[in-house]
């Protein structure tokens, strides 16, 4: 099935064609003079576009099979501008000078099974789950047929096309038709094989082939499995620890439960507000919801606040400055708060002394109270004041 042409980011496109280095596989920024980030690379591009060996990607390079498209766009592109990217170009022969009989066909690399093409290398590696190989090949849209391999007859068939647009700033948008071929077995009756179970598609092989000015690039992709036979590696053990490592890598490292903070409501009718902590990752996000957190609770402290100050002045006749007085003197505590102001006075406090023993304070004339560790004295009221005698009044204005 054909799909439709997608655009792929403008920006992304623009950076990686405009500033990033030529060499397959570098996303470093490439000089200001030329076309790759350093003289080394522009070296190793060199060696390895003529080079025997198809360019070998291990899995974890491509995130998804959008970026991998567009990395091998990209790399096509440059190509088909004589820039060197470090991706060869394959004979069909294992023997580059071997010169085809007539009849010969050219593209023979496309009617052997792909595991026993001298350009790639099989040998996987401990954990390794998916590897793919990338090649240049002078014949677009190759004509798959039919071969044979101990008994078994097998064919590359097209599945999946598509193309893919490139943009640029000066210039027209380009068109990639890409296509997807699978390696399929080739069976007599389709039927009786999905009866028995037997697998008629050959998991795990995909070629790619993406097409510009007549120049095709070529990637052949393998996926392993736990049953396959195809690669040099120990049996047993390993096989458990492979199976680990894939279940890691698609589900990633075990998530913590995450935790949540309530926050309770001043208001009987308002629901409660729940704050959850937020990854590691987001700095910022976690920094926003402990703001979050703080203010609402201050704004419930500061509502229950006003509402105990008007308690107290209605039932005591107090002023609010003295609500507040003796509410902060007996931290908040509504109750003896109340009976303090009714009567004008403290009740007994106990607390511990620097000694370590318990100090008793009785009722006093005079209301005082603790606040923060301080001892505070309540302005005296008017009637209140002590009345000094006339003679020391006398004597302290003849001595100024």
């Amino acid at each position: 099935m054909e799909e439709e042409a997608q655009e792929e980011p403008y920006a992304k496109q623009v950076a990686s064609r405009s500033f990033g280095c030529s060499l397959f596989g570098c996303n470093q920024l490439k000089q200001i003079h030329g076309q790759y980030c350093c003289h080394n690379h522009e070296i190793l591009s060199y060696v390895l576009s003529f080079g025997k060996v198809a360019y070998t990607v291990v899995d974890g390079f491509f995130d998804n099979d959008i970026e991998k498209n567009l990395k091998i766009g990209i790399a096509l592109l440059k190509s088909v501008q004589n820039i060197d990217v470090g991706i060869p170009w394959i004979a069909d022969l294992d023997d580059e000078d071997h010169v085809l009989a007539e009849g010969e066909d050219p593209t023979s690399i496309f009617h052997k099974v792909p595991w026993n093409l001298g350009f790639i290398d099989c040998g996987f590696l401990d954990y390794e789950l998916q590897r793919s190989w990338l090649f240049f090949h002078p014949t677009s849209l190759p004509r798959f047929e039919t071969f044979e391999f101990e008994g078994a007859l097998f064919r590359w068939d097209r599945k999946n096309r598509f193309v893919q647009t490139y943009l640029a700033e000066s210039e027209e948008p380009l068109l990639i038709p890409s296509s997807v071929a699978y390696l399929r077995e080739e069976v007599d009756d389709i039927e009786e094989v999905k009866m028995e179970g037997i697998e008629f598609w050959r998991e795990g092989w995909t070629l790619s082939e993406h097409i510009l000015h007549n120049r095709s690039l070529f990637c052949l992709t393998y996926k392993s499995n736990e049953e396959d036979t195809l690669f040099r590696r120990k049996r047993g053990k390993l096989d458990t620890k492979r199976k680990e490592s894939q279940i890691q890598c698609s589900s990633g490292p075990p998530k913590k439960k995450r935790k949540e903070t309530h926050v309770k409501s001043c208001s009987a009718g308002k629901q409660t507000t729940t704050v959850g902590v937020l990854p590691m990752a987001s700095g910022n996000l976690i920094s926003v919801a402990k703001v979050h957190k703080i203010q609402e609770t201050e704004t419930c402290w500061s509502e229950m606040k006003v509402w105990m100050i008007d308690q107290i002045c209605n039932d005591s006749g107090v002023s609010q400055g003295e609500a507040l007085f003796y509410l902060e003197g007996f931290k908040w505590d509504l109750d003896v708060a109340m009976e303090a102001c009714r009567n004008k006075t403290l009740l007994p406090v106990k607390k511990t002394s620097s000694l370590g023993g318990l100090v008793t304070e009785e009722p006093t004339a005079e209301p005082m109270v603790i606040s923060s560790g301080r001892n505070q004295i309540l302005p005296n009221s008017p009637e209140q004041q002590p009345h000094l005698d006339n003679k020391l009044i006398n004597s302290f204005r003849e001595a100024t």
